[in-house]
C-alpha cells in the first residue's frame, strides 16, 4: 500500500511538472512570435533550448540551441554566439556525447576570450574541465574547474558559484571525501540563497553521496528524500535514475534486496528512456552486485557484462579521447600591435620601382608553380583514387565476413531453438495420434509448441494418474527477437510444472504471465515494453490410451474441436454433412502485462471417439496469397479442417502443408506458423 501510494504521488508530481514545463515553453515561443530584435530573439531561443533540456526533450533543445546561434551569428553579437555554444555543448553533455560537448565548448571559449565575456568564460571552462573528467584526463580538470570559479566570486554570480562548487566537489569523490563533503556544502548554501529547486536538489543528492561513503546512513537517506521530492517536483529523469540507483545503495548494504531492486529497475528503465550512458553503467554494475547476493549468478555474470560493455564504450574510444586531447591543446594566441613604420619618400620610390621590376618574374614563377602544383594534384588524385579502391575491397571483404559470422550465429541459434523443442516424432505411450506443421518465417521462430507428460499418485488401481500437457504459442515478433522470447518462454512452462503438484492451464497461464512480467520488468508504473505471448494449452487425462478428461485455456488464440452434428443451429460456412468445427473463445488478454488482467479461464470439453482438437497460432490464417494476394483467413482454414478430418494425421499435415504453400505462390511468408492436430 505504502509503495502504491508513492506512485501515484510521484506520478502526480510528474503531471504537475509537465503541465508548468509545458506552460513556459508555451509563453516563451509567445514571446518569441512577438519579439522583432534579433538579441531578444537569440535570448529567447536560448531560454527554450534550456526549458527542452531540462525536460529531457533534447532533439527540440539542439534545434532550438541552433536557431539560436543562426540569429546570432547573422547580427554579429558575440554574446550570443557563446551563450548558445555553451548551451549545445551542456546539451552534449547530457547525451554523453563528449567529443561535440568539446567542440562546442572551446567555439563558447574562443569568443568569450576575444570578447572579454566572463560570464560566457565561466560556462566554457567548466564544461572542457567536465569532459577532462569523464574522459580520464584527471591532470587538466582543476586548472579549468578553478578558473570558473575565480570568475564567478567576481561576478558575485550566486547561481552558478553553485555549479562551480559542484564540479569541484565531484572531481574530488573518489580521493578525498573531506574536501568533497566542504565544496558540495558550499554549493548548497550558495543555492539556497537562489531558491532554484533543480541545483538544490543536486546538492542534496551529492551530499547524501558521501555521507553515504561514510557510513552515515541516516543522514544519507534524510538527503536523497529532500532530493528526490524536488526532482520529482520537476521531473529531471536523469537525476531521477541517479537518485533511485543510490537509494538502491543503501538497501543492498542493509539487505534489504527487495527494495534495492524495485528501485534499481525504476533507475534503468529511466535512464534507457534518455540513454544515459553515464547512469547505466553504475546502474548494471549495482544490479550484478544485487543478483550475485541473492545467489542469481547467471542473470549477475549478465549484467557484469552490460557494465563492462558500457564502460568500455567511454574509457576505451580512441576516437573520443584522441579529438579531446587535440583540442584541448587549443590556447587563443594574442595577437600583437602591429609597430606603425615610416619611411622616407626616397626609400618608399625605391620600394615601387623595386616591385614594379619583380612584377614580372613574380608572374612567371606564379605560372611555373601553377603547372607544378597541378601535376602534382593530379597525382594526388590518382593515387587517392587506387586508395579509395583498396579500401572498398577491404570493406567488401569485412561486409562477406560479418555476414557469414551473423549467419553462422543464427544457425547456431536455430540449433538450440531445436533443441528446447519437443520432438514433432513422438516416442511417449500416451501421445495421440497428431500432426505438427511448424514453418518459421525466418531461420528461427518466434512460434513454438511445447509438451509434458505427467504422473499423478491416485487411489486408481494403476496407482497413478497420466496426464499430458500441449501447448501452441506465438510471441511477439519473430526472428532472433522471437526467438528469445520462445526459449525464455519454454524455460518458464519447465520451471512451473517442474513440482509434483498437477496445475490446470488456466493456473499455468496465471503463473506464465506472472513470471513474464516480473522478468520483462513490466510494472505498469512507465513506458514498460509490451512483448508478451498469445497461446493455447490443453491437459489431457488419460485411462490407459484413451482421453477421458480434456481441459483447455486460452490467451487470445481460441481452439477447434472438430465434432459430429449434434442438432445445434450451426452457420454453414463452418459444418459439412457430418460434423462441424467448434469454437472454443479464449480469455481476450495475452501472457503480459496489462491493465485490466483478470484470472485466465479453464474449458472442460465433452468428447467423442474420433473428434479431432485443432492448436494453431495465426501464422496460417494471416499469410497473403492467391490471384488477389489476399489473406487465407480463418473460415477457409476452418473449411480445409473440415475436408480432410477423416484422413490419417499425417496426410493431414501434408496436405494442410502443401495448401500453405501453393497458395502463398510469389508472396513472403509473412509470419511464423504452428498448426497442431490431435484425433482422440
Amino acid at each position: 500500500m505504502r509503495h502504491s501510494i508513492t506512485v501515484l504521488i510521484t506520478l502526480f508530481l510528474i503531471v504537475v511538472c509537465f503541465r508548468t514545463s509545458a506552460n513556459q515553453a508555451d509563453s516563451l515561443k509567445y514571446k518569441l512570435s512577438r519579439s522583432s530584435v534579433d538579441t531578444v530573439k537569440c535570448s529567447y531561443l536560448n531560454d527554450l533550448a534550456n526549458e527542452y533540456r531540462i525536460s529531457g526533450n533534447l532533439d527540440l533543445a539542439k534545434l532550438y540551441a541552433d536557431s539560436a546561434l543562426s540569429v546570432a551569428d547573422k547580427t554579429g553579437w558575440s554574446y550570443g554566439k557563446a551563450w548558445s555554444y555553451n548551451n549545445l555543448a551542456y546539451i552534449n553533455l547530457y547525451e554523453s556525447d563528449f567529443e561535440t560537448a568539446i567542440k562546442n565548448a572551446v567555439s563558447a571559449l574562443q569568443i568569450a576570450e576575444e570578447n572579454n565575456d566572463k560570464k560566457n568564460l565561466g560556462f566554457s571552462y567548466l564544461y572542457i574541465g567536465f569532459v577532462n573528467l569523464s574522459l580520464g584526463e584527471n591532470k587538466d580538470v582543476l586548472p579549468y574547474y578553478y578558473k570558473s570559479l575565480k570568475i564567478r566570486k567576481e561576478l558575485g554570480d550566486k547561481y552558478n558559484l553553485g555549479f562551480s562548487y559542484t564540479y569541484l566537489g565531484n572531481y574530488y569523490e573518489t580521493s578525498d571525501l573531506d574536501s568533497c563533503f566542504y565544496y558540495h556544502s558550499q554549493a548548497l548554501s550558495s543555492r539556497l540563497k537562489t531558491g532554484d529547486s533543480r541545483s538544490i536538489a543536486d546538492s542534496y543528492l551529492l551530499i547524501g553521496k558521501v555521507l553515504f561513503k561514510q557510513k552515515l546512513f541516516d543522514k544519507a537517506i534524510e538527503n536523497y528524500n529532500f532530493a528526490l521530492e524536488k526532482y520529482q517536483a520537476i521531473n529531471d529523469i536523469r537525476r531521477l535514475a541517479e537518485t533511485y540507483r543510490i537509494f538502491a545503495e543503501i538497501y543492498i548494504q542493509q539487505g534489504k534486496f527487495e527494495e534495492a531492486e524495485i528501485f534499481l529497475l525504476r533507475a534503468m528503465n529511466l535512464a534507457q528512456e534518455v540513454g544515459a550512458i553515464e547512469n547505466l553503467i553504475p546502474l548494471y554494475n549495482e544490479l550484478a552486485i544485487l543478483e550475485e547476493k541473492k545467489g542469481n549468478y547467471s542473470e549477475a555474470y549478465s549484467y557484469v557484462r552490460k557494465h563492462i560493455d558500457y564502460k568500455d564504450s567511454i574509457n576505451n574510444n580512441k576516437i573520443y579521447r584522441e579529438i579531446t586531447k587535440h583540442i584541448l591543446k587549443y590556447k587563443i594566441e594574442k595577437e600583437e600591435k602591429i609597430k606603425e613604420l615610416y619611411f622616407q619618400k626616397e626609400k618608399e620610390k625605391q620600394q615601387l620601382i623595386a616591385l614594379s621590376a619583380s612584377i614580372g618574374l613574380v608572374l612567371v614563377l606564379a605560372f611555373l608553380l601553377f603547372i607544378f602544383n597541378r601535376l602534382k594534384l593530379t597525382r594526388k588524385q590518382k593515387e587517392a583514387i587506387d586508395i579509395q579502391k583498396h579500401e572498398l575491397e577491404k570493406t567488401h571483404d569485412s561486409l562477406a565476413t560479418h555476414h557469414k559470422e551473423i549467419q553462422d550465429s543464427i544457425n547456431y541459434a536455430k540449433r538450440i531453438q531445436d533443441a528446447m523443442l519437443t520432438s514433432e516424432n513422438h516416442q511417449r505411450q500416451q501421445f495421440p495420434e497428431h500432426f505438427i506443421l511448424f514453418k518459421p518465417k525466418d531461420v528461427v521462430s518466434g512460434d513454438y509448441y511445447w509438451s509434458l507428460e505427467k504422473e499423478i499418485p491416485s487411489s486408481s488401481v494403476e496407482g497413478i494418474e497420466k496426464y499430458l500437457y500441449l501447448t501452441v504459442v506465438d510471441c511477439t515478433g519473430h526472428g532472433v527477437p522471437g526467438a528469445f522470447m520462445s526459449m525464455l518462454g519454454i524455460s518458464f512452462l519447465n520451471e512451473i510444472t517442474s513440482h509434483e503438484k498437477l496445475l490446470t492451464p488456466s493456473e499455468i497461464l496465471d503463473a506464465l504471465r506472472v513470471r513474464v512480467i516480473r522478468e520483462l520488468g513490466q510494472t505498469g508504473a512507465y513506458k514498460e515494453n509490451k512483448d508478451g505471448m498469445d497461446m493455447s494449452l490443453i491437459r489431457m487425462k488419460f485411462d490407459k490410451s484413451e482421453v477421458t478428461e480434456l481441459v483447455w485455456a486460452g490467451a487470445n488464440n481460441p481452439l477447434y474441436h472438430i465434432k459430429k452434428l449434434d442438432g445445434l443451429e450451426i452457420e454453414k460456412d463452418i459444418q459439412n454433412n457430418t460434423h462441424y468445427v467448434k469454437l472454443i473463445p479464449p480469455n481476450k488478454q495475452s501472457i503480459g502485462f496489462d491493465y485490466n488482467m483478470v484470472p485466465f479461464v479453464d474449458h472442460k470439453l465433452l468428447l467423442e471417439k474420433g473428434d479431432s482438437i485443432v492448436l494453431f497460432t495465426d501464422g496460417f490464417a494471416d499469410q497473403f496469397g492467391g490471384k488477389k494476394g489476399k489473406k487465407f483467413k480463418y473460415k477457409a482454414f476452418k473449411q480445409l479442417l473440415l475436408e480432410m478430418k477423416d484422413k490419417p494425421m499425417g496426410e493431414q499435415k501434408t496436405i494442410i502443408d502443401n495448401r500453405f504453400i501453393s497458395r502463398m505462390g510469389d508472396h513472403k511468408q509473412i509470419d511464423d506458423v504452428c498448426v497442431i492436430g490431435l484425433r482422440v
